[in-house]
């Protein structure tokens, strides 16, 4: 579900070493109920250090190039059974 994303917005993990930016974490879905959602994926990146400077969100207070919250960013998605 993350391909209904912007191709930049399609990443959910930066690598510090090379400040690459990757998807790793994936969200399952079937197919029917990919197909009955409309919904578009909701990332949370405010965790990330701020070498990843293609986040333009703010951070958590305290997140910094030295102190991340994480290096994945969650995601998840509402969906209406």
């Amino acid at each position: 579900m993350i391909d209904r994303l912007p191709v930049a917005e399609r990443f959910t993990h930066f690598f510090d070493k090379t400040g690459e930016l990757r998807q790793l974490d994936y969200l399952l879905v079937s197919t029917s109920l990919a197909a009955q959602s409309g919904a578009t994926p909701i990332l949370i990146r405010k965790g990330l250090s701020t070498k990843a400077t293609q986040v333009t969100e703010p951070r958590f207070p305290g997140v910094t190039a030295k102190n991340e919250a994480s290096d994945h960013c969650p995601f998840g998605i509402d969906v209406t059974l």
